[in-house]
């Protein structure tokens, strides 16, 4: 039964003149390889669209602040003016993200005073990180400047 039917749709579909050439296309088709099923091509998936959250105090790359005046020198105040711990004040050119002391990182300063100069404060005095005291100092990623402190409990300047 399903022989005829096939027959009968093969020799519509295919427009056969007389039953032969369908039963032909017939055994052709029940005797030929079966196909392979190709699968679709998915579609590329798009990049998401990130979207940067603005800065508010851009940081150049180059850890330079675009301060033109200002003092640009480095100092090492081992005690502040009312006797409270140590004070560095870094030079008015550089925009800084943060300062790592002898390995220990002094997180964003405070704001910019003493002719233009940015300010970080430590938890301790001077005298207690020691003598060549190792000063980093960084815009993100970017190593600017080091400086070493000869005597940890002595005023420096650069």
């Amino acid at each position: 039964m399903k022989k005829l039917f096939l027959l009968i749709l093969i020799s519509t579909l295919c427009g056969c003149a007389t039953w032969d050439k369908a039963v032909i296309g017939l055994d052709d088709l029940i005797n030929s390889e079966p196909i392979e099923e190709v699968e679709p091509v998915p579609e590329p998936i798009p990049d998401p669209v990130v979207v940067p959250e603005p800065i508010a105090d851009p940081v150049p790359a180059d850890g330079l602040s675009g301060i033109v005046g200002g003092s640009n020198t480095f100092l090492w105040k081992p005690v502040d003016h009312n006797g409270g711990p140590l004070v560095i004040l870094t030079p008015a050119k550089y925009q800084l993200t943060h300062l790592m002391v002898n390995g220990q990182k002094f997180k964003g300063p405070g704001t910019r005073a003493n002719n233009e100069r940015q300010h970080w404060r430590s938890t301790h005095k001077g005298e207690w990180w020691g003598n060549n005291v190792k000063v980093d100092a960084y815009a993100g990623t970017f190593l600017v400047r080091t400086w070493v402190v000869p005597f940890g409990a002595q005023r420096k300047q650069f």
